[in-house]
């Protein structure tokens, strides 16, 4: 039976198979029509044009095939349309301006294509869009202003793509925003104040871009922020004090920028935290007792900065750490023997500073350990023999101390 008699159909529901081939015109005579469902099969060609003749679709779902060319202009005359999928297929060229007639869509997902151009400004006119995901594509061009209109929108990522200048302000007016994906861009400029206006996100990502200026105190305002990542930028300035009011946060990547100054002590505040990266900036002062007070970390690299003074013996109190990054700084003193409390620990990297005295034998302790960075320091003594007790270690450097034995 050909699939385009079937006229009194609703719903067409053919994902998750081996299907192969085009996908026929004749699907668009099914006037009815309310959701077509084709994703994940091996479906190639075009989308074709006459598919903007079902003009009762509610739902369309292409995604995760292999369809190649351009999303059809037609596709603007599905004005019922509440979601849209077309994502990881190989289509290319320009998002038509008529997607701006979709006034009902909700969700509207071209992600991981190989789209360009740049976003059109018609995206404005879809005031019910709650979900707009077109990452991983060649898209180019500014932010358009307009998105700013989008009151309704909650998810918009637009991440991995070659967008360029500044983060329009505006988006701040955005109330019901959750996340903020524009990482992996070529955005300049600086992080606008008005991101603090943004109460509900709780997942900002502005990383390896080109945004410069200083993280704005305003950011203190995000409570309900659980990621924050403004790493591999040009961001200079202090760390804002304001980040201890961060109090949802549990992952602060703020690493391979040009920050300066003390790392607030208030950040120990931070309860929820599992991840701290402040690594390749240039923080100096000396690393403070308060962050023993972060008992869910895992993750703490402040490596590659200035940081001077001992190793705070309260670092043993991190129980849940895997992951302890303190190198290329200029830490002195002797290594705390209450390092041997981090159980967890995998990877202990504190080589190229300035530490001197006895290896401690309570390393012995870290039965998990697998990296173990000493080197480039000054201590002395003897290897303990305890080392050799440590089964999981892959990589252990001790050269240029002044070890003997």
């Amino acid at each position: 039976m050909e699939i385009g008699n079937l006229k009194s159909l609703l719903g067409l529901e053919l994902s998750r198979n081996q299907l192969k081939g085009f996908i026929p015109p004749s699907p668009s005579n099914l006037s009815n029509l309310k959701q077509l469902y084709l994703q994940r099969n091996n479906l190639s060609g075009s989308i074709p044009m006459e598919i903007g003749n079902l003009e009762s679709l509610l739902d369309l779902v292409l995604s995760t095939n292999q369809l190649i060319d351009q999303i059809p202009h037609s596709i603007g005359n599905l004005s019922n349309l509440k979601v849209l999928y077309l994502f990881e297929n190989n289509l290319f060229g320009s998002i038509p301006m008529e997607i701006g007639n979709l006034k009902p869509i909700s969700d509207l997902e071209f992600g991981a294509n190989q789209l360009v151009g740049s976003i059109p400004h018609s995206i404005g006119n879809l005031s019910n869009l709650k979900i707009l995901y077109i990452y991983e594509n060649n898209l180019s061009g500014s932010i358009p202003m307009e998105i700013s209109n989008l009151e309704s929108l909650s998810d918009p990522a637009l991440s991995m793509n070659q967008l360029a200048d500044f983060i329009p302000p505006s988006i701040g007016n955005l109330s019901n925003l959750e996340l903020l994906f524009l990482h992996q861009n070529n955005l300049s400029s600086s992080i606008p104040m008005k991101v603090g206006n943004s109460k509900s996100l709780s997942d900002l990502e502005l990383n390896t871009n080109q945004l410069l200026g200083q993280i704005p105190h305003s950011i203190g305002n995000l409570s309900n922020l659980k990621v924050l990542y403004l790493f591999e930028n040009n961001l200079f300035g202090s760390i804002p004090m304001e980040t201890s009011n961060l109090k949802s946060i549990s992952d602060l990547e703020f690493g391979t920028n040009q920050l300066v100054g003390f790392i607030p002590p208030s950040i120990g505040n931070l309860s929820n935290l599992k991840v701290l990266y402040l690594f390749e900036n240039n923080l100096f002062g000396s690393i403070l007792m308060e962050i023993g007070n972060l008992k869910s970390i895992s993750d703490l690299a402040i490596g590659a900065n200035q940081l001077v003074g001992s190793i705070p013996p309260s670092i043993g109190n991190l129980g849940n750490l895997k992951v302890l990054y303190l190198d290329k700084n200029n830490l002195s003193s002797s290594i705390s023997m209450e390092i041997g409390n981090l159980e967890s620990l995998s990877d202990l990297a504190l080589s190229m500073n300035q530490l001197a005295g006895f290896i401690p034998p309570s390393i012995a302790n870290l039965r998990n350990l697998e990296l173990l960075y000493l080197h480039g320091n000054n201590l002395s003594g003897s290897i303990p023999m305890e080392l050799g007790n440590l089964k999981s270690l892959l990589d252990l450097e001790l050269s240029t101390n002044q070890l003997i034995g």
